[in-house]
């Protein structure tokens, strides 16, 4: 593992929205988390959004009461031009990035503001756990873990759908994610589930829980085209994207370049990005973010504070 290519963190993941206001309502209302960041909405460049030609959104990142710097963010994008297309899929074993994940300190009052969530046993971090499971406005899935201790919701985790548990955890394993245990088997909604946690070594309050569906397997294949509804990418931060790009060639040689991406009405301004495809064809975006720029993220970080 050459430390070039290894993430630190996930900085946030993507979700494509119809109405990025009722979407970024619905997260505040139900989970308590607050805008931190948001774009213009001024016509950009597509082709880092893997679009072609000039493209027009609008996005606001949302994040726990850790805040910028110290926790991901939810990335709620609403395509204006061209519009948005599709559906976040109805198929709970359809290949991608399946559910966003949030450990709450009671499952009950969030089921107060959502009636319709569906709770039962699911592996997380290598064991069984009661989860509460949910639809956002765009029919997104969200999961939620109750942990007592804690003050206000955390993000917590991201369930992806793989076809091959085995390369799939070798792949992660390529850009620095590791597995705390080995996978474990479960049966869920009348099906049988083999996950296995992952997470990058600067960010353990946070897991990558790859999910293969073995009876019957996960269907079918990520969303796309980048303006379709749902989950469509995640982005996981680098010291150093040219560095990264450079290393994973040698085992990857169709790696592309890296771009760089425009933030309009960000502090940022930009960032330089390099896109990847996991087994599966999950979008995975390595942003160059240096640890220097985020403060350590433990699992004990919020109930300190």
């Amino acid at each position: 593992m050459a430390a070039a290519a290894e993430v630190h963190s996930l900085l946030h993941v993507n979700l494509n929205s119809r109405d990025v206001a009722a979407s970024a309502g619905f997260y505040e209302r139900v989970l308590g988390l607050t805008i931190g960041m948001q774009t213009s909405g001024e016509a950009t460049s597509g082709a880092a959004l893997g679009a072609y030609g000039e493209v027009t959104t609008l996005a606001m990142f949302l994040y726990d009461a850790r805040g910028p710097r110290s926790a991901p963010a939810l990335e709620v994008l609403e395509w204006r031009s061209p519009e948005p297309l599709g559906q976040s899929p109805d198929e709970p074993r359809q290949a991608g990035i399946a559910a966003v994940g949030f450990r709450v300190p009671s499952l009950a009052d969030v089921r107060d503001n959502a009636p319709t969530a569906d709770l039962g046993a699911w592996p997380w971090r290598t064991a069984s756990a009661r989860l509460l499971r949910l639809r956002d406005p765009d029919g997104i899935r969200v999961e939620l873990v109750e942990d007592p201790t804690l003050s206000f919701a955390q993000f917590s985790h991201l369930r992806l759908n793989v076809h091959d548990l085995a390369a799939s955890i070798a792949w992660y394993a390529r850009i620095g994610l590791q597995a705390g245990a080995s996978a474990v088997s479960a049966p869920v909604d009348g099906a049988v589930v083999s996950v296995c946690s992952l997470s990058a070594a600067g960010d353990p309050s946070l897991s990558f829980e790859l999910t293969a569906w073995d009876h019957p397997p996960v269907t079918g294949k990520p969303i796309g085209p980048a303006n379709h509804v749902g989950i469509y990418r995640m982005a996981l931060a680098v010291d150093d994207v040219e560095a990264a790009c450079r290393e994973l060639r040698e085992d990857w040689p169709e790696v592309p370049d890296p771009l760089w991406v425009e933030l309009p009405g960000t502090r940022l301004g930009g960032v330089n990005v390099l896109f990847l495809r996991d087994p599966d064809g999950t979008t995975v975006e390595l942003v160059e973010r240096p640890r220097a720029a985020l403060k350590k993220r433990t699992l004990d970080q919020v109930k300190a504070q």
